[in-house]
């Protein structure tokens, strides 16, 4: 008997770049629609691209809207709602709640946890450690400050108005790529939580691939340019790696506000001509990189939660390196796919790049490894199904509910 039809509207923050939530919903919402559901992805417009160079009066103006109730947000949404007429709502990065909850009032939902700060607006922030405490905590909090009001968000989504009460009260299960994810999902009440990782959405390598390793000096970052990526301890660290090994080159991959910032570390460090900014690139060329590269370096120093890069490392056979931290040193422990260092550790960090180059047979041992994961535990096919299952559970289980309360 053929399974029924889902129609499923899929609501999630606007973002002027392309980050990894972006593209994993694209990912998934071609795929549900290949396998014959009806799709609907709508970005909500939170007029936040500008908001630290806004008024401090506007700021809070700006805050107070996003926390309690935003008319027009509301408006966009439920007019969603009414057009599309889902079977399952699935949120993703949502960050005007009540208003988008009331929206959907109703409809089955879902939501898939992509960043912690989801779930408490600290949880980033409070996952560092390490020696470099003090100085990270700084950058850090200048970043979630001038960038996203983040402190804000603590008095106002979850002092004052609890946005964690809404969630409980509409939310019917809550989806982590990581099980830390599930277990702080937990701690707060939002449950059922289940553990649904990513999976990589480049093409796996074939066995020709994993023989590329061969002399190359290039090693390869891929991602936004964020504080919380860990881009000036790679730096920092690559200026280490470059007086052992001069040949080696950093090839960079991905865009953001900080670049300018980055080159100039960059030069200041001495690393003129062995570092490569190449901006934003399409999938062909990324996957030629990846296949190009000897390695591929993950310096993020927060708890993310499914970092798609080092999936799509594992995919093209590539061993990464990684601070020990959050969602990429879950998957690259459980794959056995590369070298993992303790947060912060700039030293440590260069020497692992180091180790990889001078030793190819681990290089390609943890490359294969991490390929071979993937085949196995990491396929789109897993993941498509997996979630359509959570979906038919929301949706079978609140169908049964309602059929209870009508003849009780």
């Amino acid at each position: 008997m053929a399974k029924p039809t889902l129609t499923i509207l899929m609501i999630f923050n606007h973002n002027d770049g392309i980050s990894g939530e972006i593209i994993y919903i694209n990912d998934v919402a071609n795929g549900l629609i290949q396998r014959g559901h009806r799709v609907v992805t709508f970005a909500i417009d939170t007029e936040s691209a500008d908001v630290a160079q806004r008024t401090r009066w506007r700021k809070m103006r700006w805050m107070f809207s996003q926390s309690i109730f935003n008319l027009r947000i509301y408006r966009s949404v439920r007019s969603q709602v009414r057009q599309v007429r889902p079977d399952i709502v699935h949120l993703h990065n949502v960050d005007s709640v009540p208003s988008v909850l009331l929206a959907c009032r109703g409809m089955k939902m879902i939501q898939t946890i992509h960043e912690l700060s989801m779930i408490h607006p600290f949880y980033e922030l409070l996952s560092v450690s390490g020696s470099s405490r003090v100085a990270t905590w700084r950058d850090l909090w200048y970043h979630m400050y001038r960038g996203n009001l983040r402190p804000m968000r603590v008095l106002f989504d979850y002092g004052i108005f609890n946005h964690t009460w809404w969630k409980r009260r509409f939310i019917s299960k809550f989806i982590c790529p990581s099980s830390v994810g599930v277990q702080l999902c937990r701690r707060h009440g939002l449950s059922p939580s289940v553990h649904l990782p990513h999976y990589a959405m480049l093409p796996p390598a074939q066995y020709h691939d994993l023989q590329k390793y061969g002399d190359s000096n290039v090693v390869l970052f891929v991602g936004r340019f964020a504080v919380i990526k860990g881009l000036e301890y790679l730096l920092r660290a690559f200026a280490l790696v470059r007086k052992a090994e001069p040949q080696l080159i950093l090839k960079i991959v991905g865009t953001g506000r900080g670049r300018e910032r980055l080159e100039r570390m960059a030069e200041a460090l001495g690393l003129n001509g062995s570092v490569n900014f190449l901006g934003r690139v399409g999938q062909p060329e990324l996957l030629a990189l990846y296949h190009e590269a000897s390695m591929v370096v993950i310096p993020s120093i927060v708890n993310e939660m499914g970092p798609l890069v080092v999936l799509e490392a594992m995919a093209c056979a590539r061993p990464t390196v990684a601070f020990n931290i959050g969602g990429q040193g879950e998957l690259i422990t459980a794959a056995h796919a590369g070298i993992l260092v303790k947060p912060f550790d700039v030293d440590g960090f260069a020497q692992a790049i180091l180790d990889l180059h001078g030793d190819k047979d681990q290089a390609h041992r943890l490359g294969s490894n991490g390929l071979k994961y993937v085949m196995h535990h990491a396929t789109k096919e897993q993941h498509l199904s997996a979630l359509l299952e959570q979906y038919n559970e929301v949706i079978n289980t609140y169908s049964i509910m309602n059929t209870k309360a009508s003849h009780g």
